[in-house]
């Protein structure tokens, strides 16, 4: 007895349940299958109130959602929203194979998002206060762009013939209105981000019933795909119920799906075997004509989507979900199987079969057919149009519109066209053609009133509102209206450009409403978006303005910073203060303990900042006794550190007094200086293989007083001495003591008894030298 009881509370509380669900398949030609997934719910009634943002106070209506999103529930109250409509389309629908689009449009958009509503208030201000805290919304919620919508793309359509507000709507209060508003986003992508919230919104969660189909890899995978959600105040007497309808519709290429399915991803080359060729033409292992997309074909939904249908939405309540099928019945064979591998019963309607799912099972749809081509004959649609842009200069540009009523009665349609206020419409270029079986006529002013009954045209405002566009016409059957005008294209703020602005920009698809004898919506379709093109400016300009600017004043603050911080003294003042100055005080000290007039060539190696030997001559002088042999010591054995082979300053080779001799020298002294001659680059010294310091004899006399006899070092010009004499345009030479020298004067070249007084070549010197040396110790 409590079974049966517990049995029919469930019947009862099943047939008051206010959702269900369909899905409606039906093969297209070329091996194309449509989708449609519909899922209708309804809230609890309840009173209808007013929120206004800026009352301290006011009542709050008692709402229980049952089935009804709750996360949708408190956005339509709050935002005092009658009716909502959003779009959310990406693909082309081929209406010349496919007919007329699902829901005869109603349910279609344009490419991108879009958003129509309906919205209480006392004044438009007030409807777009509401209207931005609406789609700012819903923006979050459907994680989409949303939140950009503003007045600069936000339209009151003029004719409302396409979107009535619903009759059975109250206001509540007398003196509100209903504002319908109206905004597209063509350029938003479509992606999984936005199926997810979609699907959290039904009951069922996308776990059961036919949403666990909805997959977002397979849906986005469609030749042409369009989520919708349509929402409507339905009122009797003083108690309201929300009433939304959220439908994904669907085309897909079933070879293709199932070739994924099979191969992968990536695609791969068919192999040999399985190719198809048409053997009615050329035929060989080198040729092959291939033949068009096999009919005889059989497939399941499981194997199209990955998966099959998780149960009814709720058990054992009737009607809760079905899955309709629209077919030939001869051509093909269609059956549901549960997991038990057992049949559900179908019911024979005039479109198909149809099937009713209770079960908490996996259930899968599968379909045969020896001749795929054989489908049901879509419905063609009852006005067709194209849109394109014409024109290709920078600054102005065209449209171009044809209608064609492929139909043999006359047509009643509006046509509405918003575009950007960055596209200046210039109306009076508007121009009308006429074509019939007789030709095509370009129509008059006058003329022009036959067809196009009534016109209505908003201007734009410059980043304020769209320019809006909207004729009601009326077309002859069999014939075509084709609308040309021009427009001209505005420059944009720097921050105003997309961050790809040479890719275009894109414009909103133009809408078409096909009304019937009772100016009833009979028909909905759109035209395809547009990509404009507008004049785009060189965004490296800005990079390079900085870079040249910041340069331009680091330049100028060195320089003042320089003039500000360092004492600008004249040449005499200069050469007060070096000589009294450390180097000058050493340089003096040196000249008294070891009494030598010159130290040039000393000076080369301790100049300044070079000065290696003299710093560490200054650290170290603390220690030194105050000695000639002490002072002596410390620089022989810095000498002997920093001049030798092995030092980093500078650093030579010894090489015999052979001119034959090889080696080479090389000196270092922050940069390479490279020993050198002015016709060689050997340097020759007169005594045995040890090394010889570069130093002075009346120094080395101090320093190596034992050694000073075997000694003998002749200065060689360094590449700075080198470039310095020739950049003075002067003569280079060696005179009889061995000094290098280089002179800007004339030079006395002659010759005594003795020989040349200058030497050109270094070579030259050394045989003079060794010469002299032989005659010297043949007279002693």
């Amino acid at each position: 007895m409590f079974r049966v009881l517990w049995f029919l509370l469930l019947c009862g509380i099943g047939a008051a349940i206010p959702y269900n669900e369909s899905l409606t398949l039906r093969p297209l030609e070329r091996n194309k299958l449509l989708g449609l997934f519909e899922f209708n719910v309804e809230s609890q009634p309840s009173r209808l109130i007013y929120y206004n943002d800026s009352a301290p106070a006011q009542p709050k209506a008692a709402s229980h959602y049952m089935y009804f999103p709750h996360v949708l529930g408190p956005i339509i109250e709050t935002s005092n929203t009658r009716e909502l409509h959003l779009r959310f389309t990406q693909g082309w629908w081929d209406n010349e194979e496919w007919g007329k689009l699902p829901y005869d449009g109603r349910r279609s958009g344009g490419t991108g998002v879009e958003v129509w509503a309906v919205i209480e208030a006392d004044s438009y201000h007030t409807a777009k206060r509401d209207w931005k805290k609406l789609t700012s919304t819903l923006s979050g919620l459907f994680c989409a762009s949303l939140n950009f919508i503003d007045e600069s793309i936000t339209t009151i359509p003029n004719y409302h013939a396409s979107r009535k507000p619903n009759q059975n709507v109250h206001v509540t209060d007398p003196s509100h209105d209903l504002y319908l508003l109206r905004a597209v986003l063509p350029s938003e992508p479509i992606c999984t981000e936005n199926l997810t919230p979609f699907l959290k919104l039904l009951p069922t969660r996308g776990k059961a019933g036919v949403s666990t189909l909805l997959d977002g890899h397979k849906v986005f995978d469609s030749l042409w795909h369009s989520m919708s959600i349509d929402m409507n105040t339905v009122c009797e007497g003083t108690e309201c119920k929300l009433q939304m309808t959220q439908s994904v519709n669907i085309v897909i290429d079933v070879l293709r799906s199932l070739r994924r399915k099979n191969e992968g991803g990536i695609p791969k080359p068919t192999p040999g075997e399985k190719l198809r060729c048409d053997e009615s033409k050329t035929y060989n292992v080198w040729q092959c004509f291939p033949l068009g997309d096999p009919t005889d074909v059989a497939w399941s939904l499981e194997e199209i989507f990955g998966r099959p249908i998780l149960g009814a939405a709720f058990e054992s309540v009737p009607g809760s979900t079905k899955i309709n099928v629209e077919v030939d019945r001869e051509n093909w064979s269609v059956s549901v199987i549960d997991s038990k591998e057992q049949k559900v019963e179908p019911k024979i309607v005039d479109y198909g079969l149809s099937f009713d799912i209770q079960e908490p099972q996996a259930y899968d749809v599968k379909f045969s057919t020896p001749d795929s081509s054989k489908v049901l004959t879509a419905d063609a649609p009852p006005i067709k149009v194209a849109r394109s842009l014409t024109g290709y200069s920078q600054d102005r540009g065209g449209l171009r519109t044809h209608f064609s009523n492929p139909t043999t009665s006359d047509r009643k349609f509006i046509y509405f066209e918003f575009l950007p206020w960055f596209m200046r419409l210039h109306l009076n270029t508007l121009k009308v053609s006429f074509q019939d079986e007789s030709g095509s006529t370009l129509l008059s002013p006058e003329e022009e009133k036959r067809y196009i009954h009534s016109r209505f045209y908003r201007p734009a405002i410059d980043r304020k509102r769209p320019s809006h566009l909207e004729l009601s016409i009326v077309l002859p059957p069999m014939s075509t209206l084709v609308l040309t005008y021009e427009f001209e294209k505005s420059l944009l703020l720097y921050a105003e450009y997309p961050p790809d602005a040479n890719h275009g920009f894109a414009v909103e698809a133009g809408m078409v409403t096909v009304l019937n004898e009772k100016d009833d919506v009979e028909y909905e379709i759109r035209t395809s978006s547009l990509l404009l093109t507008l004049p785009t400016p060189d965004f490296s300009m800005p990079y390079n303005v900085i870079i040249l600017t910041c340069t331009i004043m680091s330049l100028a603050f060195g320089t003042v910073y320089n003039l500000l911080t360092k004492k600008v003294i004249t040449e005499e003042e200069l050469e007060v203060i070096a000589a009294q100055g450390k180097l000058a005080k050493l340089k003096e000290v040196l000249q008294k303990r070891f009494k030598v007039d010159s130290l040039q060539m000393f000076e080369d190696l301790i100049w300044f900042e070079d000065n290696h030997l003299f710093k560490l001559v200054q650290d170290d002088f603390h220690q030194c006794r105050a000695s000639i042999f002490d002072i002596g010591w410390y620089v022989s054995h810095h000498a002997d550190r920093l001049l030798s082979k092995d030092s980093p300053i500078v650093q030579y080779t010894v090489g015999s007094y052979d001119p034959s001799s090889s080696k080479s020298s090389h000196f270092y002294n922050h940069f390479p200086r490279k020993a050198s001659n002015l016709d060689g680059e050997h340097h020759y010294i007169s005594v045995d293989h040890e090394m010889v310091r570069w130093l002075p004899r009346k120094i080395t006399k101090q320093i190596f007083p034992e050694r000073n006899g075997k000694f003998t070092a002749y200065p060689v010009p360094t590449l700075e001495e080198l470039a310095l004499c020739n950049e003075r345009h002067g003569r280079a030479y060696w005179n009889r003591a061995g000094i290098w020298t280089c002179s800007c004067d004339e030079v006395d070249d002659s010759s005594d008894k003795h020989g040349p007084q200058i030497f050109e070549k270094y070579e030259e010197y050394v045989s003079w030298r060794r010469k002299m040396d032989t005659e010297d110790h043949n007279t002693s």
